[in-house]
């Protein structure tokens, strides 16, 4: 996980323009899950952004997108008063509460918060990912860039939905989001689903017909979980001997 930092006297009107999540209303000790997405609603970067204190935030990322983030900021930064750097200091995933909203604590200097998965936290310091983490990051339908998504994929087929403030006004990607929305629903879904086999990553065989794509796998104590992305119409469909327990709402 990296961190890049936003600080300036401009930059929680900067932020607000350009996420798709909450910015406007956080105060320092606040956060909020955030996507980056182009003008067409594909995935730049997801995030989890701090309010440090007034005019200073820090982007909380998985590694496999932190320089589409911060590049993808650097593009958009004109006559702004304000700084974008990556800090050298890595942030990791540690047991913890989790399953909560992004309101920080400090442990010393840095800040620790729960994350979108019961049982594990996120902190601003090294730490090997703990184990179990994957099978839980799958069953709290958490998705993962490089995994989940890439920057093909529109922001509502990847399970991200309520990480979209949609009373925020204009954000890259945001007319087609809306118009998604409001006129139907995505092409495909991302859902979760458990079973006592193993599935392989790809295409997979739904019952009833059809097919849809593994993207996560993940074991534990003799049972699996998956990822996987579904057409609309197969929402309710499964592999043979798996069952659907999560699904974008």
């Amino acid at each position: 996980m990296k961190q890049i930092e936003v600080k300036g006297k401009d930059a929680k009107d900067f932020l607000h323009r350009l996420c798709a999540g909450r910015v406007k209303s956080l105060t320092p000790g606040q956060g909020a899950r955030n996507l980056l997405l182009n003008g067409v609603s594909r995935l730049i970067a997801q995030f989890d952004l701090l309010c440090l204190e007034e005019g200073n935030f820090l982007l909380f990322t998985p590694a496999p997108c932190a320089d589409a983030l911060k590049e993808g900021l650097e593009q958009l930064h004109f006559a702004e008063n304000l700084e974008i750097r990556a800090l050298s200091a890595e942030g990791s995933i540690v047991p913890g509460v989790g399953g909560g909203d992004v309101v920080f604590s400090w442990t010393g200097e840095r800040p620790r918060w729960p994350s979108p998965v019961p049982g594990f936290d996120f902190c601003a310091w090294p730490a090997p990912t703990p184990e179990g983490w994957e099978f839980a990051r799958i069953g709290a339908l958490f998705p993962w860039p490089g995994q989940d998504w890439n920057a093909n994929t529109p922001a509502l087929e990847a399970g991200f939905l309520d990480w979209i403030d949609r009373d925020k006004g204009c954000y890259p990607g945001q007319e087609v989001v809306e118009k998604s929305l409001n006129l139907g629903h995505p092409a495909r879904l991302l859902l979760s689903f458990e079973g006592t086999r193993k599935l392989a990553l790809g295409p997979v065989d739904l019952v009833g017909g059809g097919q849809g794509e593994v993207t996560s796998v993940a074991e534990q104590a003799g049972n699996y979980r998956a990822l996987a992305r579904l057409p609309w119409a197969k929402r309710e469909a499964a592999p043979e001997g798996w069952k659907g327990t999560k699904c974008q709402k």
